[in-house]
């Protein structure tokens, strides 16, 4: 049996554009290999309601399983009407990766699935 997707609880209104987070830490011994089935991206949700995305990564060192997974809230943005007409249906916002709301880094999944399911569920969506 494979390694399953890590549970979340996602509240109404956040589109799932990618999700690669597996119960799995690359930290894992049968990571050894530079392995990880997750990948570096691992997980961005959209919740053009709110003006939000969620966006996790694992951050590797100069060995893949030694690292941490950074956790980046950013902000949405309406793109313009020329460039929307161009885009798949749903594509009328996209994130401001270089400015974050807010960064969680963490090496323990546990306190990432707790951070990124406060964000999911809108109790930390009022700090900023």
């Amino acid at each position: 049996m494979g390694v399953a997707l890590q549970p979340l609880r996602v509240t109404v209104g956040w589109r799932i554009e990618w999700n690669t987070l597996y119960e799995e830490d690359p930290t894992e011994p049968a990571n050894a290999q530079g392995y990880y089935c997750g990948g570096v991206n691992l997980f961005l949700a959209m919740h053009p309601a709110r003006g939000r995305a969620v966006d996790v990564d694992w951050r590797a060192d100069d060995q893949p399983t030694v690292g941490h997974y950074r956790l980046r809230v950013l902000r949405l943005v309406a793109v313009d009407q020329a460039a929307a007409s161009r885009r798949k249906r749903g594509d009328e916002f996209e994130a401001e990766w270089q400015s974050p709301l807010h960064t969680f880094e963490t090496g323990a999944r546990p306190e990432l699935v707790a951070e990124l399911e406060a964000w999911l569920a809108g109790d930390k969506h009022a700090e900023r």
